[in-house]
């Protein structure tokens, strides 16, 4: 289960990392949609060891649920949201947190969102599970907000198992096959 969200973490956090600076304490404050994390490293292990590291080290991760529900800072919902799924599991707690990071601007949690309710559908009710086509705009957004791994996943949703190949121009460019679904 680690080593799953630990590889998804890996892709998601290399592939938003838009910013040259290192986080601290100061820059969770600031609410900039632009980047999720940035740990100044190419190497994407290092990377998503560096951000687990970070959370493991927080003493009161409750301050990240502080600042995103008392003063809406996208950053903050998100570190909340990967503490609870990474360190403690609960996905439904990470799943809140992750949708109120998109609600703020963080397009590139739309990955996240998506990918909980790919592989966890049974922690969803009726009511909370998304069907297909909203996935596909969660998808959309983070991948128009630079997330590589909402790529990857609009490409296997994407795929023509007739041919089995990818196409490629429906997964990264056509909003009308959307209305096809």
């Amino acid at each position: 289960m680690k080593s799953l969200i630990f590889s998804l973490l890996t892709l998601l956090t290399i592939g938003c990392s838009a910013s040259d600076t290192v986080i601290t304490t100061e820059a969770i404050a600031a609410t900039e949609p632009a980047s999720i994390v940035h740990f100044d490293t190419a190497n994407p292990e290092k990377e998503a060891n560096n951000f687990i590291t970070f959370l493991e080290e927080n003493d009161d991760p409750t301050r990240f649920q502080l600042e995103c529900d008392q003063k809406n800072i996208a950053k903050s919902c998100y570190y909340y949201a990967s503490y609870h799924e990474i360190l403690t599991e609960d996905i439904n707690q990470a799943y809140g947190y992750y949708k109120k990071a998109y609600d703020l601007g963080l397009k590139q949690t739309g990955y996240s969102i998506s990918d909980l309710q790919i592989n966890y559908s049974e922690l969803f009710t009726t009511e909370t599970r998304l069907d297909i086509d909203e996935i596909i705009k969660y998808l959309k957004q983070a991948s128009k907000a630079g997330s590589p791994d909402a790529t990857r996943l609009l490409m296997l949703i994407y795929r023509d198992p007739e041919f089995n190949s990818i196409n490629y121009e429906k997964a990264e460019y056509s909003q009308s096959y959307l209305k096809m679904l």
